[in-house]
């Protein structure tokens, strides 16, 4: 079943040392489901994988290869939001942040299960109503 993929929970697979629940979920959900993420979720990862390169954390070899992996993934980048003053609005009355409220939008629009490992994100869509891993 398709889902809403946050970048936490995908580098979270990415890294080894930080392989948990959701990590493994997100591994064996992209094997053959759809992840749909906002547009701003590529450039996300990319930062994530530039910090654990800077921090030596993983190898720049390492880095092209979680992208390279990724790039095989059925992930689907949903347009900018639908209506700016929507995400605004969830953003303020929520305290998420702009880029983690495109998602809990995404998952509440498209009706979808939310992928994350953030903890404030979780537990606002889980308020919402929508489901997570």
């Amino acid at each position: 079943m398709p889902f809403v993929l946050d970048a936490s929970a995908v580098l979270e697979a990415a890294f080894d040392d930080e392989s948990g629940a959701v990590g493994k979920a997100v591994v064996d959900r992209l094997a053959g489901d759809t992840a749909y993420v906002p547009s701003i979720w590529f450039s996300e990862v990319v930062h994530a994988l530039v910090q654990a390169v800077r921090r030596d954390r993983l190898s720049i070899d390492g880095a092209h290869a979680t992208l390279a992996a990724l790039a095989d993934c059925p992930i689907v980048a949903v347009p900018d939001h639908r209506e700016t003053r929507a995400l605004l609005d969830v953003a303020h009355r929520t305290g998420l942040s702009a880029y983690d409220a495109s998602y809990l939008l995404i998952a509440v629009d498209m009706g979808l299960e939310l992928a994350t490992c953030d903890r404030q994100l979780r537990a606002v869509a889980e308020r919402a109503g929508v489901s997570c891993l």
